[in-house]
């Protein structure tokens, strides 16, 4: 009911780095969100939730942590029992087949695979729910994110030049090694 995966990762340097383990989370798991929350530094902060986000409130805790399995899922990536980084998707309601992605990673885990992974992981399991499009919310001075995006032929909407659709299948397209 809640899969597991363990992803060994691609590092840039020759340094090896503990498996990613990437987990489901539970419905009111609310550890793991904050503590990728508190990783982020208040650069990541306003570039994840496009504003100022030095914590997260009780109702904020309880809308990201109300899961639904098919609807609204969440996953978070592990290294040595701490987590490291949270995907969901959330199906759009008049789009059937559409579900918004957000991801975070903690900063000291970025530019190392993570989010590429979470993401990937994240589109596999909505597919198997017959998600077909990805829509991703970036913020304008967010270059990382537009530059993966960018990569995976995601295109911006018509009506906002910060929403992005990608297919499904193109966020799965992420060269990783699973071994577990």
């Amino acid at each position: 009911m809640f899969p597991v995966v363990t992803f060994r990762l691609t590092a840039r340097s020759r340094r090896p780095s503990p498996s990613l383990v990437i987990a489901a989370l539970r419905p009111r798991e609310v550890w793991p969100v904050v503590t990728v929350h508190e990783g982020l530094s208040p650069a990541s902060r306003r570039l994840r939730y496009s504003a100022p986000t030095p914590r997260l409130s009780p109702r904020m805790l309880r809308t990201l942590t109300n899961l639904r399995p098919g609807h609204h899922e969440a996953y978070a990536g592990w290294r040595e029992g701490r987590p490291v980084g949270i995907v969901r998707w959330i199906r759009t309601p008049d789009l059937p087949d559409t579900a918004e992605l957000a991801l975070e990673v903690v900063d000291a885990e970025q530019g190392r695979g993570v989010g590429r992974a979470l993401g990937a992981f994240a589109a596999s399991r909505a597919l198997g729910e017959g998600i077909r499009t990805m829509v991703v919310s970036v913020d304008p001075d967010n270059d990382r994110v537009h530059g993966w995006l960018a990569s995976l032929g995601a295109r911006a909407t018509i009506d906002d030049p910060d929403r992005f659709t990608v297919p499904a299948e193109a966020l799965c397209r992420t060269p990783l090694a699973a071994i577990g």
